[in-house]
Protein backbone atom coordinates (compact mmCIF):
# COMPACT_ATOMS: atom_id res chain seq x y z
CA UNK A 1 0.00 0.00 0.00
CA UNK A 2 2.94 2.44 1.00
CA UNK A 3 4.44 1.57 -2.86
CA UNK A 4 1.08 2.72 -4.51
CA UNK A 5 0.67 5.92 -2.72
CA UNK A 6 4.00 7.40 -3.31
CA UNK A 7 3.80 6.32 -7.05
CA UNK A 8 -0.02 8.32 -7.15
CA UNK A 9 2.09 11.34 -5.63
CA UNK A 10 4.55 11.55 -7.83
CA UNK A 11 2.29 11.36 -10.58
CA UNK A 12 0.28 14.70 -9.05
CA UNK A 13 3.64 16.43 -8.53
CA UNK A 14 4.44 16.12 -12.21
CA UNK A 15 1.05 17.01 -13.28
CA UNK A 16 1.59 20.28 -11.29
CA UNK A 17 4.66 20.85 -12.57
CA UNK A 18 3.49 20.64 -16.03
CA UNK A 19 0.32 22.94 -15.04
CA UNK A 20 2.57 25.58 -13.92
CA UNK A 21 4.66 25.30 -16.99
CA UNK A 22 2.11 26.13 -18.99
CA UNK A 23 0.95 28.87 -17.44
CA UNK A 24 4.29 30.45 -17.10
CA UNK A 25 4.49 29.91 -20.73
CA UNK A 26 0.93 31.59 -21.51
CA UNK A 27 1.97 34.16 -19.20
CA UNK A 28 5.06 34.92 -20.92
CA UNK A 29 3.36 34.96 -24.40
CA UNK A 30 0.85 37.57 -22.90
CA UNK A 31 3.59 39.82 -21.59
CA UNK A 32 5.47 39.75 -24.77
CA UNK A 33 2.41 40.34 -26.64
CA UNK A 34 1.55 43.38 -24.16
CA UNK A 35 5.15 44.69 -24.77
CA UNK A 36 4.49 44.61 -28.67
CA UNK A 37 1.30 46.78 -28.28
CA UNK A 38 3.22 49.17 -25.94
CA UNK A 39 6.01 49.68 -28.20
CA UNK A 40 3.59 50.75 -31.26
CA UNK A 41 1.56 53.06 -28.95
CA UNK A 42 5.14 54.45 -27.69
CA UNK A 43 5.91 54.94 -31.81
CA UNK A 44 2.56 56.26 -32.37
CA UNK A 45 2.74 58.78 -29.49
CA UNK A 46 6.04 59.86 -30.16
CA UNK A 47 5.52 60.40 -33.99
CA UNK A 48 2.25 62.52 -32.56
CA UNK A 49 4.28 64.46 -30.31
CA UNK A 50 6.67 65.13 -32.83
CA UNK A 51 3.82 66.57 -35.23
CA UNK A 52 2.37 68.80 -32.42
CA UNK A 53 6.04 69.88 -31.58
CA UNK A 54 6.59 71.02 -35.79
CA UNK A 55 3.19 72.60 -36.11
CA UNK A 56 3.92 74.59 -32.30
CA UNK A 57 7.61 75.98 -33.83
CA UNK A 58 6.05 76.54 -36.99
CA UNK A 59 3.20 78.84 -34.91
CA UNK A 60 6.00 80.47 -32.97
CA UNK A 61 7.77 81.81 -35.45
CA UNK A 62 4.64 82.50 -37.57
CA UNK A 63 3.53 84.69 -34.40
CA UNK A 64 7.03 86.08 -33.90
CA UNK A 65 7.04 86.88 -37.57
CA UNK A 66 3.21 89.14 -36.92
CA UNK A 67 4.55 90.71 -33.63
CA UNK A 68 7.71 92.36 -35.77
CA UNK A 69 5.39 93.30 -39.02
CA UNK A 70 3.06 94.58 -36.30
CA UNK A 71 5.90 96.69 -34.10
CA UNK A 72 7.48 97.71 -37.13
CA UNK A 73 4.76 99.63 -38.32
CA UNK A 74 4.39 101.73 -34.96
CA UNK A 75 5.36 106.11 -35.14
CA UNK A 76 4.69 108.25 -32.76
CA UNK A 77 1.21 108.50 -33.24
CA UNK A 78 -0.36 107.57 -29.90
CA UNK A 79 -3.72 106.51 -30.97
CA UNK A 80 -2.36 104.11 -34.13
CA UNK A 81 0.06 102.80 -31.80
CA UNK A 82 -3.29 101.62 -29.54
CA UNK A 83 -4.72 100.00 -31.84
CA UNK A 84 -1.25 97.91 -33.00
CA UNK A 85 -0.94 96.62 -29.59
CA UNK A 86 -4.78 95.99 -29.27
CA UNK A 87 -4.09 94.32 -32.72
CA UNK A 88 -1.09 91.89 -30.97
CA UNK A 89 -3.42 90.82 -27.88
CA UNK A 90 -6.33 89.43 -30.09
CA UNK A 91 -3.47 87.69 -32.59
CA UNK A 92 -1.97 86.84 -28.93
CA UNK A 93 -5.85 85.48 -28.01
CA UNK A 94 -5.44 83.49 -31.35
CA UNK A 95 -2.21 81.93 -30.64
CA UNK A 96 -3.42 80.77 -27.22
CA UNK A 97 -6.60 79.08 -28.78
CA UNK A 98 -4.47 77.08 -31.16
CA UNK A 99 -1.85 76.18 -28.56
CA UNK A 100 -5.14 74.66 -26.74
CA UNK A 101 -5.78 72.70 -29.94
CA UNK A 102 -2.59 71.16 -29.93
CA UNK A 103 -1.56 70.06 -26.63
CA UNK A 104 -4.93 69.88 -24.58
CA UNK A 105 -7.48 68.83 -27.35
CA UNK A 106 -5.18 67.18 -29.82
CA UNK A 107 -6.87 68.84 -32.62
CA UNK A 108 -3.48 68.84 -34.99
CA UNK A 109 -6.58 69.52 -38.62
CA UNK A 110 -8.23 72.21 -36.72
CA UNK A 111 -4.85 73.80 -35.31
CA UNK A 112 -3.81 73.88 -38.79
CA UNK A 113 -6.91 75.50 -39.79
CA UNK A 114 -6.23 78.67 -37.23
CA UNK A 115 -2.97 78.90 -38.04
CA UNK A 116 -4.05 79.71 -41.34
CA UNK A 117 -6.80 82.39 -40.16
CA UNK A 118 -3.75 83.71 -38.08
CA UNK A 119 -1.79 84.79 -40.94
CA UNK A 120 -4.82 85.78 -42.95
CA UNK A 121 -5.77 87.96 -39.54
CA UNK A 122 -2.40 89.14 -39.26
CA UNK A 123 -2.19 90.61 -42.79
CA UNK A 124 -5.24 92.20 -42.88
CA UNK A 125 -3.85 93.57 -39.83
CA UNK A 126 -0.68 95.26 -41.27
CA UNK A 127 -2.81 96.14 -44.24
CA UNK A 128 -5.11 98.23 -42.14
CA UNK A 129 -2.50 99.75 -40.47
CA UNK A 130 -0.93 100.99 -43.42
CA UNK A 131 -4.14 102.33 -44.82
CA UNK A 132 -4.20 104.60 -41.62
CA UNK A 133 -0.39 105.65 -42.16
CA UNK A 134 -1.20 107.21 -45.63
CA UNK A 135 -4.02 108.71 -44.96
CA UNK A 136 -1.95 110.29 -41.21
CA UNK A 137 0.69 111.04 -43.88
CA UNK A 138 -1.52 112.82 -46.36
CA UNK A 139 -2.92 114.91 -43.31
CA UNK A 140 0.19 115.73 -42.13
CA UNK A 141 1.10 116.92 -45.20
CA UNK A 142 -1.31 119.16 -45.51
CA UNK A 143 -0.64 120.75 -42.08
CA UNK A 144 2.80 121.43 -42.89
CA UNK A 145 1.55 123.22 -46.00
CA UNK A 146 -0.53 124.66 -43.70
CA UNK A 147 2.10 125.85 -41.56
CA UNK A 148 4.25 127.37 -44.11
CA UNK A 149 1.59 129.07 -45.58
CA UNK A 150 0.91 130.59 -42.64
CA UNK A 151 4.47 131.79 -41.75
CA UNK A 152 4.74 132.88 -44.92
CA UNK A 153 1.66 135.20 -44.34
CA UNK A 154 3.18 136.18 -41.15
CA UNK A 155 6.16 137.05 -42.58
CA UNK A 156 4.74 139.27 -45.33
CA UNK A 157 2.26 140.78 -42.47
CA UNK A 158 5.32 142.05 -40.50
CA UNK A 159 7.50 143.12 -43.18
CA UNK A 160 4.41 145.04 -45.09
CA UNK A 161 1.98 145.64 -41.92
CA UNK A 162 -0.24 147.99 -44.33
CA UNK A 163 -3.01 148.40 -42.62
CA UNK A 164 -5.18 146.44 -39.62
CA UNK A 165 -7.69 145.12 -42.43
CA UNK A 166 -5.24 143.01 -44.19
CA UNK A 167 -3.95 141.45 -40.99
CA UNK A 168 -7.78 140.89 -40.37
CA UNK A 169 -8.41 139.44 -43.42
CA UNK A 170 -5.37 137.04 -42.79
CA UNK A 171 -6.57 135.78 -39.89
CA UNK A 172 -9.51 135.33 -41.55
CA UNK A 173 -7.95 133.10 -43.87
CA UNK A 174 -6.07 131.20 -41.56
CA UNK A 175 -9.59 130.43 -38.96
CA UNK A 176 -10.82 129.29 -42.35
CA UNK A 177 -8.55 126.91 -43.33
CA UNK A 178 -7.98 125.51 -39.68
CA UNK A 179 -12.45 125.10 -39.92
CA UNK A 180 -11.56 122.73 -42.79
CA UNK A 181 -9.00 121.05 -41.57
CA UNK A 182 -11.00 120.01 -38.33
CA UNK A 183 -13.89 119.73 -40.94
CA UNK A 184 -11.29 116.82 -41.95
CA UNK A 185 -10.91 115.30 -39.49
CA UNK A 186 -14.48 114.91 -38.52
CA UNK A 187 -15.11 113.08 -41.80
CA UNK A 188 -12.41 110.85 -41.35
CA UNK A 189 -13.54 110.41 -37.76
CA UNK A 190 -16.89 109.57 -38.87
CA UNK A 191 -15.62 107.14 -41.41
CA UNK A 192 -13.98 105.55 -39.33
CA UNK A 193 -17.10 104.81 -37.08
CA UNK A 194 -19.48 104.10 -39.92
CA UNK A 195 -16.80 101.41 -41.04
CA UNK A 196 -17.75 99.40 -37.75
CA UNK A 197 -21.14 99.38 -38.13
CA UNK A 198 -22.45 96.07 -38.83
CA UNK A 199 -24.36 95.12 -41.92
CA UNK A 200 -27.48 92.90 -41.62
CA UNK A 201 -27.89 91.20 -44.65
CA UNK A 202 -30.69 89.32 -43.55
CA UNK A 203 -33.84 89.76 -41.71
CA UNK A 204 -36.43 86.93 -41.22
CA UNK A 205 -40.01 88.17 -38.86
CA UNK A 206 -42.25 86.01 -37.82
CA UNK A 207 -45.39 85.50 -36.15
CA UNK A 208 -45.21 83.34 -32.67
CA UNK A 209 -47.95 81.95 -30.90
CA UNK A 210 -47.08 79.46 -27.38
CA UNK A 211 -49.17 76.83 -26.98
CA UNK A 212 -50.53 75.79 -23.38
CA UNK A 213 -47.69 73.14 -23.49
CA UNK A 214 -45.47 75.94 -23.90
CA UNK A 215 -44.48 75.31 -27.31
CA UNK A 216 -43.79 77.66 -29.55
CA UNK A 217 -45.22 77.89 -33.09
CA UNK A 218 -45.47 80.17 -36.25
CA UNK A 219 -48.57 81.88 -36.70
CA UNK A 220 -49.79 84.21 -40.30
CA UNK A 221 -52.79 85.37 -38.46
CA UNK A 222 -52.98 88.41 -36.83
CA UNK A 223 -55.18 87.55 -34.74
CA UNK A 224 -53.34 84.35 -33.54
CA UNK A 225 -49.82 86.02 -32.81
CA UNK A 226 -48.56 87.08 -29.75
CA UNK A 227 -45.48 88.28 -30.64
CA UNK A 228 -43.16 89.37 -33.53
CA UNK A 229 -39.89 87.40 -33.49
CA UNK A 230 -37.60 89.32 -35.61
CA UNK A 231 -33.86 86.85 -36.06
CA UNK A 232 -31.23 88.97 -38.43
CA UNK A 233 -28.07 87.82 -39.76
CA UNK A 234 -25.07 90.35 -39.18
CA UNK A 235 -22.13 90.18 -41.36
CA UNK A 236 -18.47 89.96 -40.57
CA UNK A 237 -16.75 92.95 -39.52
CA UNK A 238 -12.87 93.21 -38.61
CA UNK A 239 -13.11 96.66 -37.99
CA UNK A 240 -15.28 97.23 -35.61
CA UNK A 241 -14.32 95.92 -31.79
CA UNK A 242 -14.88 92.55 -30.39
CA UNK A 243 -17.57 92.59 -27.51
CA UNK A 244 -21.04 93.75 -26.87
CA UNK A 245 -23.07 95.44 -29.95
CA UNK A 246 -26.42 96.73 -29.30
CA UNK A 247 -29.09 96.39 -32.33
CA UNK A 248 -32.36 98.70 -32.60
CA UNK A 249 -35.29 97.00 -33.96
CA UNK A 250 -37.86 99.31 -35.28
CA UNK A 251 -41.38 97.90 -36.24
CA UNK A 252 -43.62 99.82 -38.32
CA UNK A 253 -47.08 98.34 -38.34
CA UNK A 254 -49.71 98.56 -41.37
CA UNK A 255 -50.57 102.12 -40.57
CA UNK A 256 -47.09 103.48 -40.69
CA UNK A 257 -46.84 103.80 -37.00
CA UNK A 258 -43.65 102.83 -34.92
CA UNK A 259 -44.51 100.27 -32.45
CA UNK A 260 -43.37 101.52 -29.28
CA UNK A 261 -44.27 100.97 -25.29
CA UNK A 262 -41.43 102.49 -23.04
CA UNK A 263 -42.43 99.51 -20.41
CA UNK A 264 -41.71 96.84 -22.83
CA UNK A 265 -38.12 98.44 -23.65
CA UNK A 266 -38.85 101.08 -26.55
CA UNK A 267 -36.71 103.89 -26.64
CA UNK A 268 -35.65 106.86 -29.37
CA UNK A 269 -32.13 106.73 -31.17
CA UNK A 270 -30.60 109.98 -33.87
CA UNK A 271 -29.83 108.75 -36.99
CA UNK A 272 -26.22 109.26 -37.56
CA UNK A 273 -26.73 110.34 -41.22
CA UNK A 274 -29.78 112.48 -41.02
CA UNK A 275 -29.67 113.68 -37.47
CA UNK A 276 -33.18 112.90 -37.10
CA UNK A 277 -34.68 110.97 -34.24
CA UNK A 278 -35.86 107.51 -34.61
CA UNK A 279 -38.12 105.81 -32.21
CA UNK A 280 -37.42 102.09 -31.77
CA UNK A 281 -39.46 99.20 -30.30
CA UNK A 282 -36.78 96.81 -28.46
CA UNK A 283 -33.11 96.70 -28.52
CA UNK A 284 -30.92 93.44 -28.20
CA UNK A 285 -27.51 93.15 -27.21
CA UNK A 286 -25.20 90.93 -28.63
CA UNK A 287 -21.55 89.55 -28.27
CA UNK A 288 -20.02 90.28 -30.97
CA UNK A 289 -16.75 88.44 -32.27
CA UNK A 290 -16.21 90.45 -35.84
CA UNK A 291 -17.81 87.09 -37.76
CA UNK A 292 -21.19 86.31 -38.80
CA UNK A 293 -23.71 85.33 -36.40
CA UNK A 294 -27.88 85.06 -36.18
CA UNK A 295 -29.34 87.07 -33.17
CA UNK A 296 -32.88 87.59 -32.56
CA UNK A 297 -35.62 89.78 -30.57
CA UNK A 298 -38.66 89.38 -29.59
CA UNK A 299 -41.33 91.77 -29.67
CA UNK A 300 -44.60 90.71 -27.36
CA UNK A 301 -46.26 94.48 -26.81
CA UNK A 302 -49.44 92.94 -25.16
CA UNK A 303 -51.78 93.96 -27.30
CA UNK A 304 -53.50 92.92 -30.64
CA UNK A 305 -51.40 92.93 -33.84
CA UNK A 306 -53.73 94.22 -36.82
CA UNK A 307 -53.63 92.75 -40.46
CA UNK A 308 -51.38 93.73 -43.11
CA UNK A 309 -47.66 94.33 -43.96
CA UNK A 310 -45.37 95.42 -41.48
CA UNK A 311 -41.42 97.14 -42.04
CA UNK A 312 -38.80 95.79 -40.08
CA UNK A 313 -36.03 98.34 -39.19
CA UNK A 314 -32.85 97.21 -37.70
CA UNK A 315 -29.61 99.92 -36.45
CA UNK A 316 -26.55 99.72 -35.62
CA UNK A 317 -24.61 102.50 -34.33
CA UNK A 318 -26.80 104.87 -35.61
CA UNK A 319 -27.02 104.03 -38.82
CA UNK A 320 -29.92 101.71 -40.68
CA UNK A 321 -28.20 98.54 -40.66
CA UNK A 322 -31.00 96.50 -42.67
CA UNK A 323 -34.34 96.18 -43.64
CA UNK A 324 -37.27 92.94 -43.88
CA UNK A 325 -40.90 92.69 -44.42
CA UNK A 326 -43.59 90.45 -42.69
CA UNK A 327 -47.15 89.64 -43.73
CA UNK A 328 -49.88 89.32 -41.20
CA UNK A 329 -53.13 87.79 -42.71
Amino acid sequence: MTTIKTAKTKSNTVAWLIAVIVCLAGLSGYLAFDRSQLSQDNTKQAAELVEVEKIQAELEIQYEEAMTSLDGMKTDNIELNKLIDQQKIELGTQKKKISNLLWTEKKLKEAKAEMANLQTLTEQYVADIQTLKDENKMLNEKNVMLEEDKSILTENLNLEKETTAELQNTQAVLVSEKTQLENVNEKLSAKVNAASVIKIKGIIAQGIKEKDSGKEVVKKSAKAVEKLRVCFDTESNLVADKGQEIFYVRIIDPQGETMAIEAAGSGVITNTQSGESVRYSKKGVLKYENKEVTACVDWAPGTAFPKGKYEIEVYNKGYLSGKGTVQLK
